[in-house]
This record gives structure tokens, C-alpha cells and sequence, in this order.
């Protein structure tokens, strides 16, 4: 079992038992046999309270601090969380599909950049190639009728 199919076994058990009041006893002896030992869990419930998936509670009290004895509840972003992305495999497959758009949307940005300034720079010559010969033009039509004048 990998470290996000672990995190998102003890997430997805603490939503089903979320209404349980589960402690840390009660999580791992609902994890028993998933190949997962207390101190995981242990870090996965910090991991899982800093990203303010779950909280804790001590009586009365939700605790900033993280304990053995308290009560670990999904919390309304857990919950959200949970029935939109699922699972933190979910979660990251997204981040990397969203970033390697935002990367090919980044190249194409450049591409058209490049393109830009190249027919910009061509749109320049044409503009100065056609000033020059209208220019030449002109001096042509003044000499000629300063010659037929003559």
C-alpha cells in the first residue's frame, strides 16, 4: 500500500465514522489488517488536521494541538472534499493535470509571442520598404515635372 493509499484509506474510514466520534484507539482498530501501524496514522491525522480535513475535539473543545486522547471529526471542508475530489490521488492527479495545462498554455503564450513580434518586425520593414519607394516616387514625379517645364 502506498503512502496516499494510506492516507486515503484513514480519510475515507474517518468520513464513514465521522459520526462516531472515532479516537485514535477506535481508528486503529477500524484499520486493523490494512497494513497501516499507529505511528501513520499518527502522522496521517496531522497531515489530515493541517490540511483542515479534519479537526479534534476534547470535551467541549476543538483543540489547536494534536492529541491522543480526543475525538477526530471531518470537518465541513472534509467533508466537501471528500464528496467533490474523493481521494488525495484524485487531488494530486488534478494539481498535475492543471499544472501541465497551465504549462502548455505557457508555451503556446510564448509561440504566439514569437509570431507576434516576428510579424510586427515584418509589418515594420514592409511599412518602411513601402514609405521609401513612395518617397522615390514622388522625387520621380517632381523631376519629371521640373523636367517638362523646362
Amino acid at each position: 500500500m502506498t503512502l496516499l493509499d494510506k492516507i486515503d484509506t484513514v480519510f475515507e474510514w474517518l468520513y464513514i465514522h465521522s459520526g462516531e466520534n472515532p479516537n485514535l484507539t477506535k481508528i486503529q482498530t477500524g484499520l486493523e489488517g490494512k497494513d497501516i501501524d499507529i505511528g501513520e496514522i499518527k502522522d496521517i491525522l496531522a497531515k489530515l488536521k493541517d490540511e483542515k480535513l479534519i479537526y479534534c475535539v476534547l470535551g467541549e473543545n476543538r483543540m489547536a494541538i494534536y492529541s491522543d486522547y480526543c475525538n477526530y471529526l471531518i470537518s465541513f471542508d472534509g467533508k466537501y472534499f471528500y464528496e467533490t475530489v474523493k481521494t488525495f490521488k484524485e487531488k494530486i492527479k488534478r494539481e498535475n493535470d492543471k499544472a501541465t495545462f497551465i504549462d502548455g498554455m505557457n508555451r503556446n503564450m510564448e509561440n504566439n509571442a514569437t509570431l507576434l513580434t516576428t510579424w510586427t518586425r515584418r509589418l515594420f520593414y514592409g511599412t518602411v520598404a513601402a514609405a521609401v519607394g513612395g518617397l522615390g516616387l514622388l522625387v520621380i514625379e517632381i523631376v519629371k515635372a521640373l523636367h517638362f517645364q523646362s
